[in-house]
């Protein structure tokens, strides 16, 4: 919050007027590792309130116990995760400290899945965030599960996972933007009113796949080497599904496709505008349509 402050000298003079931008609110808790624990520090009383082995464990009861609209951080390492991590209807912020693309996902807050399991987390409520995060589903288990609405996973990893990078399961406004999402089944299942905009998806089996579903924008992705498809929209027509100034790149020899309408009546309700294609290893099609 900000807000004008009077310096004033002894006798009462005002000197200036500065304007006073107070700190940002700490963290409801800082995640990190300790040995062999995990441990849940309280952001604000600076006191060790959750520790354990099992990372999960202790991320549940951080989230269980911060109020709405709270940030949970976490310390650069790798958290192996051996169950579900799913919130409630909470507004929460899962923040990792640092992420770099540059440097590789080494460098930030790894939550890999240790165990056969739906998805690494679960998200139920509203106004929940993932931030720098990196989402490693070692062939275990799917990413992230975005159900509710008005959620948003932003500059995270999602990848290696058994079947989704990111399930955007709500029923209104989920977004996915600026992640790098790479070696996945499915990079992002979308739903209704999802927008995903500016990631890269690296060698998926299919980049972003749409069923049914209206009001999806897909603006401004690269997608590179799809070992079948980078966008794949099936069933019966969708409404309003924006495909817009995303580059589809293939530098190696591929049978994929960029581009899988299940029906030609599905143009009807798809805008294509303003991409760049170069298929260097070139794929069978960039556009392949169903009867």
């Amino acid at each position: 919050m900000s807000e004008f402050v009077r310096i004033i000298d002894p006798s009462g003079k005002t000197l200036r007027n500065d304007l006073y931008n107070s700190p940002p609110d700490p963290a409801s808790y800082i995640i990190f590792k300790d040995g062999g624990l995990v441990k849940a520090k309280n952001g604000r009383t600076g006191q060790i309130e959750f520790s354990d082995p099992d990372a999960a464990k202790v991320i549940r009861s951080a989230a269980d116990a911060i109020p709405n609209g709270g940030r949970i951080v976490f310390k650069p390492g790798i958290y192996l995760i051996n169950s579900m991590i799913e919130t409630d209807s909470k507004a929460v912020l899962f923040e990792g400290e640092s992420i770099s693309y540059k440097e590789g996902y080494g460098v930030s807050a790894i939550l890999r899945a240790n165990a056969t399991m739906d998805y690494v987390m679960k998200i139920n409520g509203q106004w929940t965030s993932l931030e720098k995060l990196v989402i490693d589903g070692n062939h275990k288990a799917s990413g992230v599960y975005l159900g509710g609405l008005d959620n948003y996973v932003f500059r995270c990893f999602v990848l290696r996972t058994s079947l989704y990078g990111i399930w955007l399961a709500g029923v209104f406004n989920q977004w996915v933007e600026d992640c790098w999402i790479e070696w996945n089944p499915i990079g992002v299942q979308a739903t209704e009113n999802s927008k995903i905009i500016g990631n890269h998806f690296v060698e998926n089996d299919q980049s972003i796949s749409i069923s049914s579903r209206p009001d999806v924008w897909i603006i401004n992705n690269l997608f590179r080497n799809p070992v079948t498809r980078s966008i794949n929209l099936w069933g019966t027509p969708s409404s309003n599904v924006i495909i817009a100034f995303n580059i589809f790149e293939c530098d190696k020899d591929s049978r994929s496709e960029f581009m899988f309408f299940s029906s030609n009546k599905q143009l009807e309700y798809v805008k294509i505008m303003g991409n760049i294609v170069n298929g260097g290893g070139l794929t069978d099609y960039f556009i392949n349509v169903g009867s």
